[in-house]
Parts: C-alpha cells; structure tokens; sequence
C-alpha cells in the first residue's frame, strides 16, 4: 500500500473485492422487517438480501464512491460519507439495527463513531459488530517466528488501525456503554472456504470447540445498557 493513498484511494481499490462477498453469517441475526443503518455498505449486496429475504428497509453509508453508485441501486438509500470527518447520515431516522461489519478496525477514532451511532438507536434496538480476531492461530503462529507481515485482506488487512482479542473487543464495547448481548465465532469467510467444502465441517467443529484460537472474526450483538 503507498503510504500517501487516501482512505477513499485505499478502499476504492478493494470495492471489487468487497462486492462478491456477502457474511451470511449476520445476517440470521437482523429480524424481518427491521430498518437497519449498514455503516461500510460497499456496494450494497448485504442489504439487499436483508431487503429481498427479509423485506428490510435499508440505509448504507460507505466512504467509496465507486461503491455506493451500486448501493444506490439496492439500497432504500445509499450515501458517500467519510464517517469520521462527517459523522453519520440520515440525521433525522432511528434505526432497529446498527451493522458495522468490518469496519471498527479501519477507524481511526472508532469509539467516537460507536458513541455516534449509539444515539441513532430505537428502544430495544441493537447494534451488530464484527471484527477479525488477531488472536487466530494463524497469527499467533507468525508471531512465533517473529512474523508480522501485513496483507491486501484479512485479519492483517494492511487498512487495519486496530487489532482486537474477544476480550479486548467486550472491554471495549462495555467502556462506552455497551453489554455484550451475544457472541459469535465465525471459522472462516463463506467465499474462501467455498472453495473447500469438504473442509467446512471441520473448521466449523474447530471453531466452536475454541473459538478464541481458531476463529477467524467474532460477531458481537451489542444494546446499550440504558435500554437493559
């Protein structure tokens, strides 16, 4: 990565990338008919399965032009904002859920951002976060052998600012007043292990029996406390 990209250079670049994945993971966690605000939407293709299987109404904000002229086309509304400079959008609309898939650890402030959103929360709402777990066996490996070498997508993405455990990320989320409803271990993104699906059983398995070693992300289902 050339260290005088900007932050919309550097994720122009993977908007094609981004674009043939969908976390179906999340989306079993988001109830029919909710109105979600999907904060790092790329092209829109997470919301509109939430539109088309789950009859959603869904908002996308993403920092990628390129992308959110897709979104548009799939979204109730899509709009370009750099998040940490122009805050969020739709200023006038309370939303049931809160996606940030992913985008936590490309933040340079991301607890200004999580404060934000907290305040654009319904009664009873949620928000809905994941972020890749550093503490994978993978990188505890390359750590073993003095490797830390930054990478054009995963967990050592070279757009990552911040790195989480499951117990950093929880202690981060209860700090700004947060409890952590429920946790989920994701072994490996869909499109990768797709490729090997005889394995997925197996990952899985691994996963569940430990998930702070083998997991590859960690969903966290987040209401703040004053609605507890």
């Amino acid at each position: 990565m050339r260290q005088w990209e900007s932050s919309e250079e550097r994720y122009e670049n993977k908007t094609a990338m981004y674009d043939r994945f969908i976390n179906e993971r999340l989306l079993a966690f988001i109830p029919a008919g909710s109105q979600v605000l999907d904060v790092g939407c790329s092209t829109g293709r997470f919301g509109e399965k939430l539109i088309r299987d789950k009859n959603c109404r869904v908002y996308g904000v993403d920092i990628s032009a390129r992308a959110i002229e897709q979104a548009k086309e799939r979204l109730t509304a899509a709009v370009r904002t750099d998040i940490e400079r122009e805050g969020l959008p739709f200023e006038n609309r309370m939303f049931d859920v809160i996606v940030m898939a992913d985008v936590l650890e490309h933040l340079v402030h991301p607890e200004a951002i999580v404060d934000i959103a907290k305040e654009r929360l319904k009664p009873e709402s949620f928000m809905l976060v994941s972020i890749p777990n550093v503490a994978n066996i993978r990188i505890r490996l390359r750590l073993l052998f003095g490797q830390w070498r930054y990478t054009r997508s995963g967990i050592l993405d070279s757009t990552h600012l911040h790195f989480y455990t499951p117990k950093t990320a929880v202690e981060f989320f209860e700090q700004l007043g947060f409890v952590v409803a429920e946790i989920a271990a994701t072994p490996g993104f869909d499109f990768v292990i797709g490729k090997w699906r005889m394995f997925r059983g197996i990952t899985d398995r691994m996963c569940q029996v430990y998930p702070r070693l083998f997991a590859n992300q960690f969903i966290f289902v987040l209401r703040p406390k004053k609605m507890l």
